[in-house]
């Protein structure tokens, strides 16, 4: 069960949500990384928010199935949420609008209000626990953090989506076993190890676009293989063909539009 249910109201209001439980699906649905199943649908990674589980995971709200149905579709309404049904699964994903859904308002740390007293009291009351004007800073900044978080999350779920499907349009038959476990490593690789969206992008363009990255196919099968074997590949795609490898290169095109062994011996010769 989530134990602390935040609603931000103003931020609801501007984005036309007048329902409190809609607020609240909305932000779970926005940590959907943390507790659902990703479904790759349409080039696109949606979440499977099963009804049971907002139901559990969001006890005090005592929601049933058809209840939380009609939410989720009002959310779609209003253009907050992506909703695909698939083999009765309810799959969904924030749209760029819904993005903008969070936790917290800058403002309201400035009013000067009983909840807040930031003018009162002595400088040594600053750090106490009867100072809310520190506790609601240190809540606002993690609520940064998360959102920080969630832009390199988005990154990694498009680097697990792009690779996936360049991995099935080479082998149609490719089955997934852990897509949340593919952008947990490429997350970390962002992250931890400091790549960029671009830089993941670009090594599976390499892979699948060169003839030396085409030996990486096989080997890079998953977000922990491309995060493990990245340098391998990046400073290889940076280093200049030697002779060898172009001449092979220019046999294997050869021989692809259907030579003759005299015809590619004339043609080397040729130095065509």
């Amino acid at each position: 069960m989530k134990f602390t249910i935040t609603v931000n109201q103003k931020q609801a209001k501007d984005l036309g949500i007048t329902n409190i439980n809609q607020a609240i699906i909305l932000g779970f649905i926005s940590e959907a990384h943390s507790w659902a199943e990703p479904v790759v649908l349409e080039g696109e990674v949606y979440y499977w928010a099963s009804r049971s589980v907002i139901s559990s995971e969001l006890e005090l709200l005592d929601l049933k199935a058809d209840t939380i149905y009609r939410h989720l579709k009002s959310l779609v309404s209003l253009g907050l949420i992506d909703y695909i049904k698939i083999n009765k699964k309810d799959c969904v994903r924030l749209t760029k609008k819904g993005k903008t859904y969070y936790v917290g308002n800058e403002s309201e740390k400035e009013q000067n209000s009983d909840l807040n007293p930031k003018k009162l009291g002595n400088e040594s009351e600053k750090h106490s626990d009867l100072n809310p004007t520190y506790q609601y800073t240190k809540e606002h900044k993690n609520t940064k953090d998360k959102s920080s978080v969630a832009t390199v999350c988005d990154d990694a779920q498009e680097v697990a989506s792009y690779l996936l499907q360049k991995i099935q349009k080479h082998q149609p038959t490719f089955k997934v076993q852990n897509l949340k476990a593919w952008i947990r490593d490429i997350d970390l690789a962002l992250r931890v190890d400091g790549r960029t969206k671009e830089e993941l992008i670009g090594c599976i363009n390499w892979i699948y676009g060169t003839q030396r990255g085409n030996f990486w196919i096989p080997n890079v099968l998953s977000g922990k293989k491309l995060r493990e074997k990245f340098n391998t590949m990046q400073m290889q795609s940076q280093q200049k063909p030697t002779q060898k490898q172009n001449a092979n290169t220019m046999v294997d095109e050869i021989y692809g539009n259907g030579a003759t062994a005299q015809e590619l011996i004339e043609r080397m010769e040729r130095g065509a």
